[in-house]
């Protein structure tokens, strides 16, 4: 299935018994629209310490109220749950760093003098990955 994360999804109500969120943009009403009652959104968002090692050669931080702005978006419909932290070490050459930063919002916001720095980095370059995987759930119907 593809479609675009701000218009419909091409799914029909109740649909859907997990769906999968992850560094994206989110249509909340959309979401909640298409998991069935008793289903869950997970949400996989950058920590704060993401790619942090890496933060020398772009200009991209996480937004601290990314957060906040999650809930209002999903809250409506669906019931925040749980969150759990997953971190682990990238070991990169410089060819996968530039890949990594080119693939994702820091594309747009890369320092004037990238290439310089990249060339300076020592390889292998250690980075850390660090997600915040949170579970929104749909109130399943009551019965009674």
């Amino acid at each position: 299935m593809r479609g675009d994360a701000w218009e419909q999804i091409p799914v029909g109500d109740g649909m859907i018994d997990l769906a999968l969120s992850v560094f994206a943009p989110r249509n909340g009403a959309e979401l909640v629209r298409v998991v069935r009652p008793g289903g869950a959104v997970l949400v996989a968002t950058p920590a704060q310490e993401h790619l942090l090692e890496l933060a020398s050669l772009h200009s991209v931080r996480v937004d601290p109220r990314k957060l906040a702005r999650l809930h209002r978006r999903l809250t409506p419909g669906l019931r925040a749950s749980t969150v759990r932290r997953i971190t682990w070490t990238l070991e990169l050459t410089r060819h996968e760093v530039e890949m990594v930063l080119r693939m994702g919002p820091a594309a747009r916001h890369l320092k004037p003098d990238f290439e310089r720095r990249l060339a300076a980095l020592l390889q292998p370059v250690l980075a850390t990955a660090a997600i915040e995987l949170r579970t929104f759930r749909r109130d399943p119907i009551s019965r009674g």
